[in-house]
């Protein structure tokens, strides 16, 4: 059975609390019944709106603590602003956001993906995704490194691409190693290094799935001359 609005919003006012700490809690503070004032008195966005348009319980009351716990998100920037930290449209994305500022890292390998991609009520934005794989990459996340590296090369910058394929292909990215192995063999980025890339081509195919020994395999087929 869907949640009323006051429900939802008693699950999403957690006075008192970090917002690390906030959607942990939201299950024991339901008991509490917030009051439906409680949100505007404490002078921060109201999550009831967002919530009631999700229409089912848990899912409603996580996007509304969410949405609660975000410094009165804004649609549009100010100019010059970073718009990586404005509040997602998408309630799921949010949800992400929160995360990712908290130091997930996976959380924000997914919203770089979702941001370069689009989707939902996202539409694509390089600016944004890169910040978010770039948060990724420093947090150690080998798809995040191996796709800050793509967006790089989509852009030219195949110096700064290689520089995140190999920091990838060192936490055993298959991928990644595909990517250097066509660095090397074609010298962008890098010199052009027959050993290198047939090494790289190898790595991958003993690291990767199917997909990836299929190519890595014509690859050093290829190199060879076979």
């Amino acid at each position: 059975m869907a949640e009323d609005w006051q429900t939802i919003r008693a699950r999403a006012i957690i006075e008192g609390r970090k917002p690390a700490e906030s959607i942990s809690a939201a299950d024991a503070a339901l008991p509490q019944a917030a009051q439906p004032q409680a949100a505007s008195e404490a002078g921060v966005a109201d999550p009831s709106n967002l919530a009631l348009g999700l229409g089912l319980g848990a899912v409603a009351a996580l996007a509304a603590l969410a949405w609660y716990t975000l410094p009165m998100p804004r649609l549009f920037a100010r100019p010059g602003e970073d718009r990586s930290l404005l509040a997602p449209a998408d309630p799921v994305a949010l949800l992400h956001q929160r995360k990712a500022f908290a130091g997930d890292a996976t959380a924000a390998a997914d919203l770089g993906e979702l941001y370069l991609q689009g989707g939902g009520n996202i539409l694509p934005d390089l600016q944004i995704a890169r910040r978010y794989l770039k948060m990724a990459a420093d947090g150690g996340h080998a798809q995040g490194m191996l796709r800050l590296g793509d967006l790089y090369a989509a852009e030219g910058n195949f110096d700064e691409a290689v520089k995140w394929w190999d920091k990838s292909a060192a936490k055993d990215n298959a991928t990644a190693m595909i990517k250097l192995g066509e660095a090397f063999a074609i010298g962008r980025g890098v010199a052009r290094d027959r050993d290198l890339s047939l090494r790289w081509f190898e790595r991958a195919f003993n690291a990767g799935d199917d997909n990836i020994k299929r190519i890595a395999a014509n690859a050093i087929q290829q190199l060879r001359g076979n």
